[in-house]
């Protein structure tokens, strides 16, 4: 899934900004192209291991075939409404796919069957994977085929930086994507910014529960850092693995506290329940984002 790169479209997406009782569209964009950098690094991933370029590890292709079962199971629906074109935000294949999606649905909903056949692969042999790779990385092409790519250029990323680093970056930070802009909705709700809707509080919870069951020692490896990088915060837990691992157990504790309160909970204690997910966040970044 290579990038097309356009200024353009960063630019005015960062002015798109709040809509009266609309979502942050910048939010959303975020969240969507997060779901994609997760994809596609791990399955390059996958496909590395399929052409023996990286060596067969069955515990980590299944691993890895499992951080792409769970990105495909998020709840997709809420981040492609009709009404999630922001005005003055130029058309992307984000915006096509509001205009498709009934075909995006399908093209999922292929992917969720397909990732189903990865997952048996990988604990297969890497041919059996190599095929599987395959097919998966076809269900993401016919995608492709009616949906314009249009992703954002990062420009953080020095020109001396390997695609494989920038893939790596990218699933770190896509993560964090998707939690940030759910959890954000879920606030807006509790502060009537946005209408309180049970269904979509619950999918919204449930979406930072999903991300919080990745396999996050995949993304954080020790030898993940690419000699002559910047240092930035995405690299801080590389030295401090072992504490981080702690902080992602609270906050997959406080993801199950909260979706118990959107699926069941009254709607007056969503607000405490987001203001508790949101320090448990922010004690992670005291830690590692000194000053964000």
């Amino acid at each position: 899934m290579r990038s097309v790169s356009t200024a353009a479209v960063v630019g005015l997406l960062l002015l798109a900004g709040n809509v009266a009782g609309a979502e942050n569209f910048r939010d959303v964009i975020a969240a969507r192209q997060g779901l994609f950098y997760i994809l596609e690094y791990n399955l390059g991933i996958l496909e590395d291991i399929g052409a023996d370029t990286i060596p067969y590890d069955r515990d980590m292709a299944l691993r890895r075939a499992e951080n792409i079962k769970i990105a495909t199971m998020l709840h997709q629906d809420i981040n492609w409404l009709p009404d999630s074109v922001g005005p003055g935000i130029p058309r992307t294949f984000a915006q096509n796919i509001d205009d498709n999606r009934r075909a995006f649905k399908g093209s999922m909903e292929a992917m969720v069957d397909t990732v189903d056949q990865l997952l048996k692969a990988a604990e297969d042999s890497s041919g059996a994977l190599a095929n599987a790779a395959d097919r998966t990385r076809e269900t993401c092409t016919t995608c492709h085929r009616f949906a314009v790519r249009i992703m954002d250029e990062d420009r953080h990323f020095s020109q001396t930086i390997s695609k494989d680093t920038i893939d790596l970056i990218r699933a770190r930070r896509g993560q964090f994507f998707i939690m940030e802009h759910d959890l954000n909705v879920l606030e807006d709700m509790a502060n009537r910014n946005l209408p309180y809707e049970r269904d979509i509080a619950a999918k919204r919870a449930q979406n930072i529960q999903s991300v919080t069951g990745l396999h996050q020692d995949l993304i954080w490896a020790s030898d993940s850092l690419e000699p002559g990088l910047p240092y930035t915060r995405a690299w801080v837990n590389d030295g401090d693995r072992e504490a981080f691992g702690e902080r992602w157990q609270a906050m997959k504790v406080m993801a199950g506290y909260l979706v118990r309160i959107s699926v069941d909970g009254p709607p007056m204690a969503l607000g405490s329940a987001v203001e508790k997910t949101r320090a448990t966040c922010n004690s992670c970044h005291h830690y590692y984002r000194p000053g964000h």
